[in-house]
This record gives structure tokens, C-alpha cells and sequence, in this order.
């Protein structure tokens, strides 16, 4: 019955991710840019949504109360799964997301993202990438947009480690806006490469990390720290609750 829901979605969610890009790029006609973004946001709720009715994937959140308030700042998250580009942007609907730059060449999701002004990065291209996400990310961030970024910079499976890049960290510095990092274990359930399990995602949402006073490597160190031990500590304990 699971591999029927599964090849279920594997239908439905391409034609939905389809629909909802057609519809982000014609709503960029017609809405200001700050409710074009808060509009594409909800392709991660119907995600979320599908998740839950098809997969049996569920979630549950720790610290909303860490949510800064009333000002952009930088989220910065492991990556396991599509199911948390999903999920972030709803934490603050006004965001910007820095991704790879492939994707923004995709037919039609390609045309949204570029249509959300997505800070689009070539990553052969190094220093030159850090310096568009350092200019990129601070525009955005002071026209109150929070910055979404993976600082592993590509999908791992559960129990990989994988290092982190400097290029938040660096934002964080020449900005000095603050971090909110986010830890998770959904590659347990929606793997990056096609598994799926049902059951609740753990999504832990730190205290803010403040880049005043700190160098970039000491940003760097204390966002990897705090994500890792966190991730670490969520799949031990969905590993144990399966053996049990």
C-alpha cells in the first residue's frame, strides 16, 4: 500500500510543483514583489500538505519562540531532503533563497525562481560567488527580505558529514545581520536520494547567533557547531525509536 502512495506522489507532486511555478511566474505580472514572494512561499505549504496526505510525513517544531521578530536576518540549515526548501520559507514568507544556479535553468520552476529574484550562484566560480552572495544577500537583507541558504551546499544522506561553506558566515560578517540556524533530521524520512518512511520530522529552531565581534571563521564555526550536534542528537534518537 506505501509503494502505491509513493508512486502516488511521485506523480502528483511534479504536476503540482508545475502548477504552482506557471502560477509564481503569472502572479509576478500582477502582484508587487514583496506579495509575489509571500505568494510563492505557499508552494511549500501544499508540499508540506501533499507530504503528509500521500507519505505520511509529518512534523513537529521546537523554538518558534527564537523567531526574531521584526527584522531580516539569516537562516541557515542542514540539508537533507527537498521537504525543507519547503518548509523554510514559511518560517518567513519574505525571504530569498541563495541556490545553485542550475536550477534557475529547469523549465518553468526555473522561470519562478528567477521570477522570485533567487540569489543564483555558479559555484565553480568561487570568490566571485561569495562576492554576489555577500552584495546579493545584504541588498535583500536590508530590504527586509531574510536570506535562506544551505551552508553544506548540496543534499547529504542522514549520518554524512558533510563541511560547511563560509559564504553565510561571510554575509553574517560584512552585514552583521543575525543567524537563526535550524537543525533537522528529514533526510530520515524523505532522503536525497528518492526514500521515503513515514512518520514526524524533528525541525529544532536555535537562539540567534550574532556575528558581532566574531571573524567569519568563528560565525562559520559556531553555526556548523550548533547545527551538527543538534542534527546528530534528532537521528540518534529516530534511529532508536525505530529499533525499539
Amino acid at each position: 500500500m506505501y509503494r502505491f502512495r509513493i508512486l502516488l506522489w511521485k506523480i502528483c507532486f511534479p504536476v503540482m510543483t508545475v502548477i504552482w511555478s506557471s502560477a509564481i511566474v503569472l502572479m509576478s505580472y500582477v502582484l508587487p514583489p514583496r506579495r509575489h514572494v509571500e505568494f510563492s512561499s505557499h508552494w511549500g505549504d501544499t508540499t508540506l500538505w501533499l507530504a503528509r496526505w500521500l507519505l505520511g510525513i509529518r512534523y513537529e517544531v521546537q523554538g518558534l519562540e527564537n523567531l526574531p521578530a521584526d527584522d531580516a536576518y539569516i537562516t541557515m540549515a542542514n540539508h537533507q531532503s527537498t521537504w525543507e526548501t519547503a518548509y523554510l520559507p514559511t518560517l518567513r514568507r519574505y525571504q530569498v533563497w541563495i541556490l545553485k544556479w542550475e536550477l534557475t535553468q529547469i523549465p518553468v520552476f526555473g522561470r519562478a525562481l528567477r521570477s522570485l529574484n533567487t540569489i543564483a550562484i555558479q559555484r565553480e566560480e568561487g570568490r566571485e560567488a561569495l562576492k554576489q552572495v555577500t552584495a546579493a544577500g545584504t541588498a535583500a537583507l536590508r530590504a527586509g527580505r531574510t536570506v535562506l541558504i544551505f551552508p553544506e551546499g548540496t543534499r547529504g544522506l542522514p549520518g554524512v558529514k558533510q563541511p560547511f561553506k563560509g559564504g553565510g558566515a561571510l554575509l553574517a560578517k560584512e552585514s552583521g545581520a543575525r543567524i537563526l540556524p535550524v537543525a533537522h533530521n528529514a533526510g530520515q524520512f524523505w532522503s536525497a536520494d528518492g526514500h521515503f518512511h513515514p512518520g514526524t520530522i524533528k525541525v529544532v529552531i536555535g537562539p540567534v547567533i550574532d556575528p558581532a565581534g566574531r571573524s567569519t571563521r568563528e560565525i562559520s564555526q559556531a553555526v556548523e557547531s550548533w547545527i551538527t550536534s543538534t542534527r546528530d542528537r534528532l537521528e540518534a534518537e529516530e534511529t532508536a525509536r525505530r529499533a525499539r
